[in-house]
């Protein structure tokens, strides 16, 4: 990333500040102690991502006019303000064309951000401060891995393999649960099975049997029976009072039949029975013919009832053995019907209990049926599910720390090395650097760590034992190792580097090495040099030099 322009108006101690800085070539900024030198890099921090290296805003409180931060890149264009209200606006071009409005500022740093790239990314490549130069020399082996993936972007692989793991973990419970939904299916399919048995079992055991008479003709039969028996009875009624009524009049017959004989006998003497006068002869002849012709009469009347009693008496005996026959009849029909009736309730539950076991046969089928396609789809599923575990379960493999970020921490290191060995040839120190990918244990195992050893450096003592000036050559020596590889593995020609009073602690020796390997880099890109040494500033083959005095900067 090569910053063109650096604009600072009302932030930090700059009223109205603008630098152009060169294509290529040194640039060294010199200047007492907060003089405002480091404002000019804190400038590309605010204008680009809102943040500063050292913490504090740096906008000025209660200025006259808004505070402002801008910077020009060759194909970005971005100004960072607040108003005196305090409301921070961002507004950026990118060749000359503006961004489209966003809703927030949020928004739109996110969008910046895809342009210029990750602050972090800039700060551990672009800006060296004296107070990160040894921060990767000095880090735990833990820290120093960790901040070479940030410097890398390998950390990146943080967040695709927390995904990568989290997809895992869904991918394994989708398994276990297709797994069960096969299994229950399968179960289904059991049941299903079980079900159409036992209703094919209580259709064997149903009687086929002919239809049940009909209830209907017997009712009909048992209704016309009893009419003919109310009938008959009315008709034995009324026989039996013909009968009482004929013995009455035979008796009735017999007893004036008797006093008509014994009146015939009475009249054949010769006096009055009742006076005892004499009767005359012709007298007592027509009154005993009479007597006799009543007498005669009776009896025949008496031979009459008698006759009409052995009719009646015959007719009642015909009509009670009629009434008989229906009163057997009746009730042969009645019992008929009761076994009708139960022969049609059984034939009904027969065939309620037919058509349920039929209807669960039905339903098992189909039960069964929709029980394999799911079992099926389930089997289909789970396979689907098995390969996508399989895949994301070598993903994670690749993306773990024994994976491709192990291969790439591997080829990073073995360019730092050579990179940093380089340099610090250039800075003049014949040592060399060794980076390990792993830290060996007591025990004799190792973690996945990065170990530092500088050989030759202390009199073979390593780091540690060196002096100052050694420990702050070997610093700066792998920060612009690590801001190197880490730009070359991002596809990125080497961009504007700032070096913030990183060289103000070196001997003359040092600052003699320094001078010429930063000329050396200058001829690619261009350098910010920020010091507050002149002997620094002016052994450096500058091609822009400026002086900063209180927030006001001029060319020297």
């Amino acid at each position: 990333m090569n910053v063109r322009t650096v604009r600072l108006r009302n932030l930090f101690s700059h009223v109205d500040t603008e630098v152009r800085l060169p294509d290529r070539g040194l640039v060294v900024v010199r200047g007492g102690n907060g003089a405002g030198k480091s404002s000019l890099v804190e400038a590309v921090a605010v204008a680009l991502w809102g943040k500063t290296l050292r913490g504090s805003p740096g906008w000025v409180d209660g200025a006259e006019s808004a505070c402002v931060a801008g910077v020009r890149l060759d194909d970005v264009e971005v100004t960072r303000s607040r108003s005196r209200g305090g409301k921070t606006a961002l507004v950026w071009a990118r060749e000359g064309v503006p961004s489209p409005p966003y809703e927030s500022v949020t928004k739109a740093q996110e969008a910046l951000e895809v342009a210029v790239g990750s602050f972090d990314a800039w700060r551990r490549t672009s800006a060296l401060s004296s107070a990160d130069v040894a921060h990767f020399s000095l880090a735990t082996d833990a820290e120093r891995k960790r901040l070479l993936e940030e410097v890398l972007g390998i950390d990146r692989f943080d967040g695709a393999l927390e995904a990568c793991r989290a997809d895992l973990r869904r991918a394994q419970a989708d398994a276990l649960r297709l797994e069960g939904l096969g299994r229950n299916a399968r179960l289904a399919v059991d049941a299903a099975d079980h079900r159409a048995a036992d209703a094919r079992a209580v259709l064997a055991e149903l009687p086929a049997g002919a239809p049940p008479p009909d209830p209907g003709a017997l009712q009909d039969e048992s209704t016309r029976l009893d009419r003919l028996r109310t009938a008959a009875t009315r008709e034995v009624t009324a026989l039996r009072a013909r009968l009482r009524a004929a013995d009455a009049s035979g008796g009735e017959l017999a007893g004036v039949s008797r006093a008509a004989r014994q009146l015939c006998d009475r009249l054949a003497a010769d006096a009055c029975p009742a006076c005892g006068q004499a009767i005359a002869p012709v007298v007592r002849a027509a009154a005993r013919a009479r007597a006799e012709d009543a007498a005669h009469a009776l009896a025949r009347a008496q031979s009459e009832a008698e006759s009409a009693q052995v009719d009646a008496s015959a007719a009642l005996a015909d009509a009670e053995q009629d009434l008989d026959r229906l009163a057997r009849r009746a009730e042969r029909v009645r019992l008929d019907l009761s076994v009708a009736r139960d022969a049609v309730a059984t034939a009904e539950r027969h065939a309620r209990a037919r058509a349920a076991a039929e209807r669960a046969t039905r339903e098992a089928g189909e039960a069964r049926l929709e029980a394999e396609r799911a079992a099926a789809q389930a089997d289909v599923d789970l396979a689907v599910a098995a390969a996508r575990v399989a895949v994301l379960g070598a993903s994670e493999r690749v993306l773990g720390v024994r994976g491709v970020r192990a291969h790439l921490l591997g080829q990073a290191l073995a360019g730092i090395e050579a990179v940093a060995s380089s340099w610090l040839g250039r800075l003049g120190l014949p040592l060399a650097l060794r980076l390990t990918p792993s830290t060996a244990k007591k025990d004799g195992g190792s973690v996945d760590t990065i170990g530092l050893e500088v050989v030759g450096a202390g009199g073979g003592h390593g780091y540690r034992g060196a002096s100052g000036g050694e420990r702050r050559r070997v610093d700066v020596a792998l920060l612009l190792a690590l801001a190197e590889v880490a730009a070359g593995a991002r596809g990125e020609a080497p961009g504007t580097l700032f070096l913030d009073e990183v060289f103000d602690a070196l001997d003359a020796d040092g600052v003699d090495a320094a001078s010429d390997a930063l000329a050396d880099a200058a001829r690619t890109r261009c350098v910010v040099v920020v010091t507050h040494r002149d002997d620094l500033a002016r052994r450096l083959p500058a091609a822009l030099s400026l002086r900063v005095d209180a927030g006001r900067v001029v060319a020297s």
